[in-house]
């Protein structure tokens, strides 16, 4: 499920300065940690944005689905062929 995370909430701003990630990279990774524990209000600490790379996190399985590109574009582009969307990924990641 898509949603929203709102910049302007001091938890955002305060991860967004402990984290030094980009604001796409710390939505991203908040947004996943929402879903995880099922709580679209709450806000992870520092130390759990931090251990989240790739999707790949001490609760790996969960997390992993949530933030894995292939998938989730896949999902929402079914008609993109194999070459499109590994174009697609690699353009997202660079």
């Amino acid at each position: 499920m898509a949603h929203c995370i709102n910049i302007h909430f001091h938890e955002y701003t305060q991860l967004l300065s402990e984290t030094k990630l980009g604001q796409r990279e710390l939505k991203a990774r908040i947004a996943a940690w929402q879903e995880l524990h099922n709580n679209l209000e709450a806000f992870p600490t520092a130390e759990e944005v931090m251990k989240m790379t790739d999707g790949v996190t001490s609760q790996a399985n969960p997390l992993r689905k949530a933030l894995d590109r292939v998938s989730y574009i896949r999902d929402r582009f079914p008609t993109l062929d194999s070459n499109t969307l590994s174009t697609v990924v690699d353009n997202i990641i660079k």
